[in-house]
């Protein structure tokens, strides 16, 4: 496409130049719409635009090792290390401290027949971590799962009871309520999203193509600050602004009802100084940072923060609202798909782009000069009525050259979102500050994986077959993080069947003749009487209901839960007896 040039215009200096609008088709025309336009803004590029500047090549873009590794092999840098290097100590010690101090004050407030409370230390909180990540391989939400032979049994058991499990879960807390004066909305998980925030920054350098979106934490429960959520799959609950890399890395985050970050930097509204406080971030741990992209949806789009950025050294590119563009900037209702009109100001250019016959889209950019007409290679599925299947066709679309970028590097935080999701350590739960709470740990494994693999990636770079490293996939590196943080526990003595618990009562009572539990009556009456002659079949409970074995024949009979551990096979508790004896006493 040609350049727009004004050189050869004969009218006056003084006379302002008309806009214009570029159209594609399969004649390129210029059409003149005489239209004045605002002193501020123009149809041409002026002497101060220039050849925009690369980002500098000697910028590392990936982790941070903030201490020299001594071992030559590397074979120290596990994934518990990495994950160390995200969810610290510190913040390990504050859950241990919390928990402990919310289970005293809610033991004083209750009645004696509770179950009463073991102090937590330190190392049975990262055991609990090492379970919830374990449970996030599995694909049931329920817990249960883990400790009656379902799946990762392995792990989960060796560290903690399901009992445990569910008392540290409800006394899980990251603040002293007690010094709670009730202006902090986010009083709750402060300091472990802060804690949480400085690390993400401190361990990376991010690439030069970054990308500001919200990210979802979902909620079922009640707070006045939970939003109605369509547009993400984890559905109501809180937002999260979240500044994210190419390699979907989060990097730094604001919660949307937090009130103590600023909201008017520069005179600008706060949908637009989250952005400048998050780059502001970025700078601050990274001063020689310069000449990144960054990509953002119609909410924080205007102007001034297009602007605002360019004097940050930070290019900018994003979709736009009506209201937040020069009413000048039109196309003709006539024009065909595919024409646009760019309008310039200072350093930055607005673009309307009929898409369309009836939808135009309007884009604000610094990062393009000037916004010129491209093709892109798109793959489609077409049905051959032929071979009655479906074949992909590669065609050549028009675009944007400010619109494909867009496209391309608009998903970073969706990424971010994604990987966190894969294996999330999320329960189901009442209190809001559980699920920040389990926002952190996902967030912190997410990240650690991420360096993890960005780290051998670029060690593997140029070196033989023989010689690379194998990189662990995702699961594969929570697997191994979840068994680091369990090892040592001593294994349970329990069986990984389905009926693990029934057999481990039989061989009890075979080997020490213990007093029968309180089971059904006519379950005890066969224990009680034939325990000897029958050792090897034990009532116990499953995990499905099955069809008795004794009354299968009756049309009536209902299904139940009660097994025998010898015959694998269902009965009521009171067909048990009849089936294995015969009925006779």
């Amino acid at each position: 496409m040609d350049d727009i040039d004004d050189a050869d215009d004969p009218r006056s200096d003084s006379e302002a130049p008309p806009r214009v609008a570029i159209i594609e088709d399969d004649d390129l025309l210029s059409t003149s719409i005489p239209e004045p336009l605002p002193e501020l803004w123009t149809s041409t590029l002026e002497g101060r635009y220039g050849e925009l500047p690369d980002p500098e090549p000697s910028q590392f873009h990936g982790p941070k090792l903030q201490q020299p590794i001594n071992d030559p092999s590397k074979t120290t840098l596990s994934p518990r290390w990495w994950f160390s290097q995200w969810w610290t100590k510190d913040m390990t010690t504050l859950c241990m401290r919390q928990t402990n101090l919310y289970a005293a004050q809610c033991e004083a407030s209750r009645d004696s027949s509770s179950r009463p409370w073991t102090s937590i230390s330190a190392r049975e909180v990262e055991k609990f971590l090492g379970v919830l990540l374990a449970l996030g391989l599995g694909s049931s939400s329920s817990p249960t799962c883990a400790w009656n032979g379902t799946y990762f049994t392995d792990t989960v058991k060796a560290a903690m009871g399901l009992i445990r499990f569910q008392q540290i879960l409800r006394y899980l807390h990251c603040a002293d309520n007690s010094k709670d004066s009730g202006e902090d909305d986010l009083f709750k998980v402060r300091d472990l999203l802060s804690m949480l925030n400085r690390n993400c920054q401190r361990m990376w350098t991010p690439s030069c193509i970054l990308a500001i979106d919200e990210m979802d934490i979902g909620f079922r429960g009640k707070h006045k600050h939970k939003q109605r959520i369509t547009f993400k799959k984890t559905g109501d609950g809180f937002l999260v602004f979240a500044l994210c890399d190419s390699a979907g890395y989060v990097f730094a985050f604001f919660v949307k009802f937090d009130t103590q970050w600023c909201r008017n930097i520069e005179g600008l509204c706060a949908s637009h100084s989250v952005v400048l406080a998050l780059v502001d971030i970025l700078l601050e741990h990274n001063p020689l940072y310069k000449y990144g992209e960054l990509y953002a949806d119609n909410f924080y789009s205007s102007y001034e923060l297009a602007e605002a950025l360019f004097r940050r050294n930070i290019f900018y590119c994003c979709t736009a609202r009506k209201g937040r563009v020069p009413r000048t900037l039109s196309l003709p209702d006539d024009a065909p798909v595919n024409s646009f009109v760019q309008l310039h100001r200072q350093n930055t250019t607005v673009v309307r782009w009929r898409v369309k016959p009836s939808k135009d889209v309007l884009m604000i950019t610094t990062a393009h000069r000037p916004v010129t007409a491209t093709t892109k290679t798109k793959r489609r599925a077409r049905f051959n009525d032929a071979s009655q299947t479906y074949e992909y066709v590669y065609e050549q679309e028009f675009t944007l050259n400010c619109a494909n970028d867009y496209n391309m590097n608009m998903n970073l935080v969706d990424i971010a979102d994604q990987i966190r999701g894969y294996f999330t350590t999320r329960r189901r739960t009442r209190k809001w500050w559980h699920r920040f709470f389990f926002f952190c740990l996902d967030t912190a494994a997410c990240n650690s994986y991420v360096a993890y693999k960005t780290y051998w990636e670029a060690e593997n770079e140029g070196k033989e077959n023989e010689d690379k490293r194998k990189v662990l996939t995702h699961r594969q590196f929570n697997h191994r993080l979840a068994e680091e943080y369990n090892s040592g526990s001593r294994k349970r003595q329990r069986s990984l069947s389905m009926t693990s618990r029934s057999a481990s009562m039989a061989k009890v009572w075979k080997a020490r003749r213990l007093s029968i539990p309180d089971v059904h009556p006519e379950v005890k009456r066969y224990l009680t009487v034939h325990r000897l002659k029958h050792l090897d079949h034990y009532p116990g409970g499953g995990r499905q209901q099955r069809k008795c074995g004794y009354c299968i024949k009756d049309r009536n009979s209902s299904k139940t839960t009660y097994i025998c551990t010898g015959c694998d096979t269902g009965f009521h508790p009171e067909c048990f007896f009849h089936y294995h004896t015969g009925g006779e006493e």
